[in-house]
C-alpha cells in the first residue's frame, strides 16, 4: 500500500516517480488538481508527503497554488531539491522542513527498493540463531568467577575508583556499545520502513539507556537471556512463504487493472486518468485512496485480471485518447506485489460528447492487452447524468511480430516476454523460403492474430518484407472492424526511421512521441 504521496510539478514528473517507487509513495500531478484546498486537507492527513522543489516548479502557477494551501495546512514536509537554489524560490515554506538533494533521495530510494527486494527473496541465512547457544555457553562461566570476585573486590574497588578518576568514566562508555549494538539490531529492522529517512537517528537513542544499567549490575546471566526473544520477532516474514513454496521458479503475484476518472470529463479542461495496478486483494484500499487524491475520480465498473505477473518484472500502460488530447506516453513501474499508478492527464475536445480511452497494458514490454473505458464530456451546462460508463479489458490471443531479420536478436527478447505471458505469437521466419517476397503462411498468421506488433527500425523500414506485412495489416483493419490492432516499437533511435507513406495510417507519431519521452527518462536502449 501506498507509504504517502509526492506531489511534483509537470516538469519534475519523471524524476517523481523515480524516487517514489523506491519510498512507496503514489505522485500527485500538481496541473492535474482542481481544488487546491481540499486535496491540500487531505493530504494533511497522509502519513507522509514529499515536495519537489526546482526552478520549473517555481513558476508553475498550479505548482504553486497547491504548495500555497499545503504550507498552511501540513505540520511537515520532505522537501527535494533539484538544485541546491530552488529552495530560495519558495520563501512562503515553513524553513522548519527538512530539505535533500535529488541526488541523496534517489540514492535513498534504491537502497529501499533493494532492501524491498531483499526481503522478498527466500532467506537461507538464519545465524540469528546463534546467540542462543553462545548465551548460554556464556553463562556458566561468570558463575565460576563470581567468588573470585568477591575475594578481591576491595581492591578492585580501589582500582575502579582510580581508573574513573583519571579516565572520568571512560571505562563505562567503552563497555557500552556492544551491548547497544545487541539492542539496536532488531531497532534498525523495525525502523526501515521509514520513507525519508529523516526520522531514523531518534531510533539510534534509546540503546544507550537501557545499555547503562546492565553493566554495573554485574548479572549478565540474567540481561543476556533477554536478547534473543527480541530476534526471534521477525516474524514480519511471512512473505517469503510465497517464495519458498516456489524455490525453483521466481515468485509472482496476481494483478489487476482498476481505471479511475471524474464520472465527467468538463470539456476543454484538463483531467487526471489514473491506472492503477494492483493485486485483487487490495481493490478498496486502492478505491479509497485514488478518492483522497481525487474526490471526482470514480473507478471503472468492473474489475480488470491481468494476471499472475513475476515480482520484479516491468509493468507498463499507455493511454490513447479518442475524442480527446493526452500526454499518454508509456510509463513503466516495477511490480513488487505492492499497488502501483500510472497518472495521465486528459483533455476533451470541445466538439464531443464521448471520449473513449484505450489503456495499453505491457509487461516486461510485451502488449498483452488494452483497458478500455469511456467517460461522458459536460458541456458550461450540467446535465444530469448516469452510468453511461462502460469498461473492458481484451486481452491479446495471438499477436503476430513484423520485424526485419537483422533485428533478429533484439525481437528475439520481445517474443520471449509474449511467452512468458503466455500469449500466442508467430515470429519465426526460418522455415520460409528467404527468395520468396510475399509467402502465403504470412497472409494467414496476419489474418489469425488480433494484434499486429511493427517493430520499426532504420531496418524494418528497408525490409519489403516488413512493409507488406504491415501495408496487409492495415488492409485487414479495414476490412474487418478494427482486427488487427496495431502498435508500433522503435528498436533504434534516435534519430528514428522514416515510413513509407503507404503506413501513414499507423499514426507514426504517437510512437515516436512515446519513444522520444521514454528515450529522455533512461527507459530506452
Amino acid at each position: 500500500m501506498s507509504n504517502g504521496y509526492l506531489v511534483a510539478a509537470a516538469a519534475d514528473l519523471a524524476a517523481a516517480h523515480e524516487i517514489a517507487d523506491g519510498f512507496g509513495l503514489d505522485v500527485i500531478d500538481a496541473s492535474s488538481v482542481h481544488d487546491q484546498q481540499a486535496t491540500s486537507a487531505a493530504l494533511a492527513g497522509a502519513a507522509n508527503v514529499g515536495l519537489i522543489l526546482s526552478e520549473a516548479a517555481a513558476r508553475d502557477e498550479a505548482f504553486l497554488a497547491l504548495l500555497g494551501g499545503l504550507a498552511t495546512q501540513l505540520e511537515r514536509a520532505q522537501l527535494i531539491l533539484v538544485t541546491p537554489e530552488a529552495r530560495g524560490a519558495f520563501t512562503f515554506l515553513p524553513p522548519a522542513w527538512p530539505a535533500m538533494s535529488i541526488e541523496e533521495a534517489r540514492m535513498r530510494a534504491g537502497e529501499l527498493l533493494r532492501q524491498r527486494q531483499a526481503e522478498t527473496a527466500p532467506r537461507d541465512d538464519v545465524p540469528r540463531a546463534e546467540p542462543l547457544p553462545r548465551a548460554d555457553d556464556a553463562a556458566p562461566a561468570p558463575a565460576a568467577p563470581e567468588p573470585q570476585q568477591e575475594d578481591a573486590s576491595p581492591a578492585q574497588e580501589e582500582a575502579r575508583a582510580a581508573e574513573s578518576e583519571l579516565e572520568g568514566g571512560a571505562a563505562e562508555s567503552e563497555g557500552e556499545p556492544p551491548a547497544a549494538q545487541e539492542d539496536s539490531a532488531p531497532q534498525e529492522q523495525a525502523a526501515a520502513p521509514e520513507p525519508f529517512g529523516a526520522e531514523q537517528p531518534k531510533a539510534a537513542e534509546p540503546p544507550p539507556a537501557p545499555a547503562a544499567p546492565e553493566p554495573p549490575s554485574a548479572p549478565p546471566s540474567v540481561s543476556e537471556p533477554e536478547t534473543p526473544p527480541q530476534p526471534a520477532p521477525p516474524q514480519p516474514a511471512p512473505a517469503p512463504s510465497v517464495t519458498r513454496s516456489g524455490a525453483a521458479a521466481p515468485a509472482s503475484a496476481a494483478a489487476d487493472a482498476t481505471a479511475f476518472a471524474p464520472s465527467r470529463l468538463r470539456r476543454s479542461t484538463p483531467e487526471l486518468v489514473r491506472i492503477v495496478v494492483h493485486q485483487p486483494k487490495d481493490l478498496n484500499a486502492v478505491i479509497k485512496a485514488a478518492r483522497k487524491i481525487d474526490p471526482r475520480a470514480e473507478p471503472a465498473p468492473q474489475g480488470m485480471s491481468i494476471g499472475d505477473v513475476a515480482l520484479g518484472a516491468s509493468i507498463g500502460v499507455a493511454l490513447e485518447v479518442r475524442g480527446g488530447a493526452c500526454d499518454g506516453t508509456l510509463q513503466r513501474r516495477t511490480w513488487t506485489g505492492e499497488p502501483i499508478d500510472f497518472n495521465f492527464t486528459v483533455e476533451a475536445d470541445a466538439s464531443v460528447k464521448q471520449v473513449v480511452m484505450l489503456a495499453r497494458v505491457f509487461i516486461n514490454d510485451a502488449q498483452i492487452g488494452v483497458l478500455a473505458f469511456t467517460r461522458k464530456v459536460s458541456g458550461p451546462a450540467k446535465k444530469p447524468h448516469g452510468p453511461g460508463d462502460r469498461a473492458r479489458l481484451k486481452r491479446h490471443k495471438r499477436v503476430f511480430l513484423s520485424y526485419s531479420s537483422r533485428d533478429r536478436e533484439t525481437v528475439a527478447a520481445i517474443a520471449t516476454a509474449y511467452q512468458m505471458a503466455g500469449v500466442e505469437h508467430f515470429w519465426d521466419r526460418a522455415s520460409l523460403k528467404s527468395g520468396e517476397e510475399w509467402h502465403p503462411r504470412l497472409r494467414r498468421e496476419i489474418d489469425r492474430a488480433d494484434l499486429f506488433h511493427l517493430c520499426w527500425s532504420r531496418a524494418a523500414a528497408e525490409s519489403e518484407w516488413v512493409h507488406k506485412e504491415a501495408e496487409h495489416a492495415l488492409t485487414r483493419r479495414r476490412k474487418h472492424s478494427g482486427k488487427p490492432e496495431i502498435t508500433v516499437q522503435m528498436l533504434d533511435g534516435p534519430p528514428w526511421a522514416p515510413h513509407p507513406p503507404a503506413l501513414d495510417a499507423i499514426n507514426f507519431d504517437d510512437f515516436v512521441r512515446a519513444a522520444i519521452v521514454g528515450y529522455a527518462r533512461g527507459d530506452g536502449g
